[in-house]
């Protein structure tokens, strides 16, 4: 039976249980799924910025022990650290595991269909490597896009219908400046619907597509 284990910095039960009905949605037959936090990773980016080297050693012992557990697919949740899923992707594909990042499949369809995209985020720390990401897929597709970064202050931290309304109001106050919305952080797809029926753009989170990308590789015969 194939194993996925989700990597989180940060997971409240609402959370996983989304993360698992998303999940179920796509996948035929049996399979393990197990939930993972580094919470400390996420404090030390979100206080310096960046990735320290700290954090970078922090993760990739994490996958090392999901890959000593037999793990097929590692699936990283949280797009603040997802630098270092790209960069240990082709290691730990070098000894049969998969690293999916949930943002990047999203990131892959959305610069096929927006030409300027506004990436919505709570925090710097999401916001720039999610950009990063996104010109990335662009390049790759030999497509040029423009993008118009959106930091939502005083959002981090805020959950439910608080955060939701947050989201929108933001969202819609900025509509004229992007053609499509990126949501940087899975904490944000609540909002998803709420922002598309307010300012009349397409929105894009991450979830959805991260997951689809998981199922596709534990449908296959071999992984």
């Amino acid at each position: 039976m194939k194993k996925i284990s989700c990597v989180y910095t940060v997971a409240s039960p609402s959370m996983i249980e989304t993360v698992e009905k998303e999940i179920a949605k796509f996948i035929k037959g049996e399979y393990i799924l197990t939930h993972h936090t580094t919470p400390d990773a996420l404090a030390e980016t979100v206080k310096n910025g960046y990735i320290t080297h700290n954090v970078t050693a922090q993760l990739i012992n994490e996958f090392t022990m999901l890959m000593n557990n037999k793990t097929n697919v590692i699936f990283n949740i949280c797009s603040s650290v997802g630098d270092v899923a790209e960069l240990s992707k082709d290691l730990f594909m070098s000894a049969g595991v998969h690293i999916v990042r949930i943002d990047e499949a999203m990131c892959n369809e959305a610069v096929k269909n927006i030409r300027k995209i506004g990436v919505m985020a709570t925090l710097c720390s999401t916001l720039d490597p999610s950009c990063r990401l996104l010109m990335k897929c662009a390049e790759q597709n030999g497509i040029k896009v423009e993008l118009v970064p959106l930091l939502v202050n005083n959002a981090f931290g805020k959950s439910g219908n608080t955060l939701i309304n947050h989201l929108v109001s933001y969202a819609d106050e900025h509509k004229n400046e992007y053609d499509g919305l990126v949501l940087a952080q899975l904490s944000m797809a609540a909002a998803e619907q709420e922002i598309n029926e307010r300012t009349g753009k397409p929105v894009y989170s991450s979830l959805r597509y991260g997951a689809k990308a998981v199922a596709d590789i534990v449908n296959k015969k071999q992984v």
